[in-house]
């Protein structure tokens, strides 16, 4: 999936070996929220994560910027955030000293592997489903033999479970 021009990508990597755990895109954004709690933007169920831990906002110049507001303090490529500090497409994020490691991306973004992609934006409109074609489908399966088949063992497995139990 790629961004649009104005859009901006936070992606959660695993600790161990930097792939992606998750991804949220947001695009047309001037401020984006991360921490535990429930109202941010990105929220991080990591107790080392502070409730909002930091703010990402975007200067008039278009430039953003990283506001570290956590406990435990925020680290950009490494160096301590004090305050706020410029971020960059690509920049390493680390929620504390030994938090969880976030990646910045701003414009293009291919998704990587199987992360989950989440975003805020424009709502997604479902394919049209042929309801007649669907309905025919699933009557093929249910009225096949190897489906009928499993039908039957799964009554007789039931059955068993009864008689176990009562006993």
């Amino acid at each position: 999936m790629a961004l649009g021009k104005t859009g901006v990508a936070v992606t959660l990597l695993d600790p161990a070996k930097g792939h992606p755990i998750q991804t949220w895109e947001f695009n047309d954004r001037s401020q984006i929220r991360i921490g535990r709690g429930d109202g941010n933007d990105v929220v991080i169920g990591d107790p080392l994560v502070s409730r909002l831990h930091v703010e990402l906002n975007k200067d008039p110049a278009g430039r953003w910027r990283v506001t570290s507001l956590g406990r435990n303090g925020t680290l950009v490529d490494g160096e301590p955030v004090v305050d706020s500090a410029p971020v960059r497409h690509g920049a390493l994020m680390q929620l504390g000293a030994n938090g969880p490691w976030m990646e910045f991306c701003e414009g293009q973004r291919a998704s990587r592997g199987s992360e989950t992609i989440a975003w805020s934006g424009a709502s997604m409109e479902m394919p049209n489903v042929d309801q007649d074609l669907l309905h025919s489908e699933v009557s093929k399966i249910a009225d096949g033999e190897q489906f009928k088949g499993l039908q039957q063992q799964a009554e007789e497995f039931k059955r068993s479970r009864g008689e176990d139990e009562l006993a």
